[in-house]
C-alpha cells in the first residue's frame, strides 16, 4: 500500500508539473491584439471561463492566471466596465489565496507548486488595483478610481508586514501615489493631493535605487506648487534645494488652464522561465527547478502627447517613465528566490527520500531497486518543474505625461517613435483635468 501511494504521489506530480499554461495560447492572442482583432480576444475569454470549466489552454489551478488576462484583454479594448469586474473578482481571490491553508502549502513541498492554485507575485496582486484605478478612470469614476488606490497601499502594507522591510524592495508603488495625487487635485482635495504627491516622491527616491527610475520634473512642480498654496514653507524650501532651477507657476495660474494626462502602458511583462540544476548528495542526485523572468524587447517606449486646437498653438508633452513593471517583478522575485530555492531543496530531498523508500519496497532484490532508483532518478528529472505561472498581458512600463493647458477644445494624438494615433476630442475647462489611455504594448 505504501508503495502504490508513492507511485501515486510521483504520478500525480508529474501531471501537475505538465498543466503549465498553453504557449500557443498567448501566440495567438498576442497576434490578435497586435492587429486590433479585440473581437476574437474578447469573445474567447466570455466564451471560456471559471463557470464553465476553464478551457484547456490554461489548465488547472490558473484560475488567477485566467481572470487576470481577462481582465487585462477587456481593458486594452476598451471594455472598461467588464475588466474592473473580472479584475475584482480576481482580487478577491487572490486574497483568498494569499492566505492559503498551510495544509495545502505544505503538500508542494512533496510534489509540485502546480498542485496550488497560483495566488500571485506580491507586485501582481499589487498591479490588480492599479489596472482596475485605470479602468475607472477611464469611465470617469474618479471615487472608484481612488478606492483601488486606497487598496493598492493597504495591500503593499500587508506585505511589508509579512516580510522583513529591510529584504522587501517593494515597499510602496509611486505612480500609484502619484495617480491618487492627481486625481484628489481634480476633485479640489489639495492636502490629500499634496499627502499623496509626497509619498510618491518619497516612493520615487526609492525607485532611483533600486529600479533606476528618476524622480518626475512634473510631480517635482506639483510638490513645490501645492507646498506653497498650503503654506508648507519647511518643505518649499527643501524642494528649492533638492530640485534646483523647476519652473513652478503658482497654483493660482494654474486652476485657470485645464490639466491634460495620458496614461501609456507600453511593452510585454517579463516572461518567467526555468533554471534547473542536478546536485549531487549522499541519498542521490538531487532536481532542483527555479523560476526567472527573462524581459520581453517590446514597446514604443515613451510617448508624446499632442493637443491641437483651432486657432491656437499646439501643446506638446512627453511621457515619463512612471513605472518600470519589467524591473519591479525581476526585484520582486529576487526578494524571494532564497524563500523558493529553500522550498524547492526541500522538496527535492523529501522526494528522494521517498523514491529511496519507494525502492527498497519495490523488491528483495538489490539489483531490481538499484533499477527502479534509476528510473525514478530519471523521471525525477523530468517531474521537478519550476513555476512559471506568471501575469503575461500585463505591459512592461507604465509612462505618463501631464500638462497644463489654456481651456478649449482639443484634438488629442500619441506619438511614440514615428507611429501617431488619434485620442479623441476634449472640452478642456479651467480647472478639469483629463485622462487619456495609449496602448504600445504590442504595437
Amino acid at each position: 500500500m505504501k508503495r502504490l501511494r508513492a507511485f501515486a504521489l510521483l504520478a500525480l506530480a508529474l501531471f501537475a508539473g505538465g498543466c503549465g499554461i498553453s504557449a500557443e495560447h498567448y501566440t495567438k492572442l498576442e497576434t490578435q491584439l497586435a492587429t486590433g482583432q479585440c473581437g476574437p480576444a474578447v469573445d474567447y475569454y466570455a466564451k471560456n471561463g471559471a463557470d464553465k470549466g476553464l478551457n484547456w489552454d490554461y489548465g488547472v489551478n490558473t484560475k488567477l492566471v485566467y481572470l487576470l488576462d481577462k481582465g487585462m484583454v477587456n481593458m486594452l479594448c476598451g471594455k472598461y466596465g467588464e475588466s474592473a469586474k473580472t479584475l475584482q473578482e480576481a482580487d478577491e481571490l487572490s486574497e483568498k489565496l494569499w492566505t492559503t491553508s498551510v495544509t495545502k502549502e505544505l503538500s508542494t513541498y512533496v510534489t509540485s507548486d502546480y498542485m496550488q492554485d497560483y495566488s500571485g507575485e506580491d507586485y501582481e496582486r499589487a498591479m490588480i488595483n492599479m489596472v482596475a484605478a485605470v479602468d475607472y478612470i477611464l469611465m470617469g469614476q474618479t471615487d472608484e478610481a481612488l478606492v483601488e488606490c486606497r487598496r493598492l497601499d493597504e495591500k503593499l502594507g500587508l506585505f511589508n508586514q509579512k516580510y522583513d522591510k529591510d529584504k522587501n524592495v517593494y515597499k510602496e508603488d509611486a505612480f500609484g501615489r502619484y495617480l491618487g495625487g492627481i486625481l484628489y487635485e481634480s476633485r479640489g482635495e489639495l492636502s490629500d493631493a499634496y499627502i499623496d504627491y509626497r509619498k510618491a516622491y518619497e516612493a520615487y527616491q526609492d525607485y532611483g535605487k533600486n529600479y533606476q527610475t528618476p524622480l518626475p520634473d512634473s510631480l517635482k512642480a506639483d510638490l513645490m506648487r501645492l507646498a506653497a498654496k498650503l503654506g508648507h514653507n519647511d518643505d518649499l524650501n527643501e524642494y528649492r534645494g533638492a530640485f534646483g532651477n523647476i519652473n513652478a507657476p503658482p497654483h493660482s495660474d494654474v486652476r485657470q488652464k485645464a490639466r491634460l494626462v495620458l496614461i501609456q502602458f507600453d511593452g510585454r511583462a517579463p516572461r518567467k522561465e526555468e533554471d534547473k540544476l542536478i546536485v549531487s548528495s549522499q541519498i542521490g542526485p538531487l532536481t532542483i527547478a527555479f523560476p526567472r523572468f527573462a524581459a520581453v524587447p517590446s514597446g514604443r517606449g515613451p510617448a508624446t502627447l499632442i493637443a491641437k486646437s483651432d486657432g491656437a498653438s499646439d501643446h506638446k508633452g512627453t511621457s515619463f517613465l512612471a513605472d518600470d513593471v519589467e524591473k519591479i517583478a525581476m526585484k520582486n522575485l529576487d526578494d524571494r528566490k532564497g524563500r523558493v530555492i529553500a522550498k524547492t531543496i526541500a522538496r527535492a530531498i523529501a522526494k528522494q527520500a521517498l523514491i529511496e523508500a519507494t525502492a527498497r519496497s519495490s523488491s528483495n532484490d538489490q539489483n531490481t531497486q538499484l533499477l527502479v532508483k534509476q528510473m525514478m532518478n530519471i523521471g525525477n528529472i523530468f517531474l521537478e518543474k519550476a513555476d512559471t505561472r506568471t501575469w503575461r498581458t500585463l505591459p512592461a512600463r507604465i509612462y505618463l505625461s501631464s500638462a497644463f493647458v489654456p481651456p478649449g477644445n482639443y484634438t488629442l494624438y500619441g506619438e511614440a517613435r514615428g507611429w501617431t494615433t488619434p485620442l479623441g476630442a476634449v472640452d478642456a475647462r479651467a480647472g478639469e483635468t483629463k485622462f487619456v489611455f495609449l496602448d504600445t504594448m504590442y504595437r
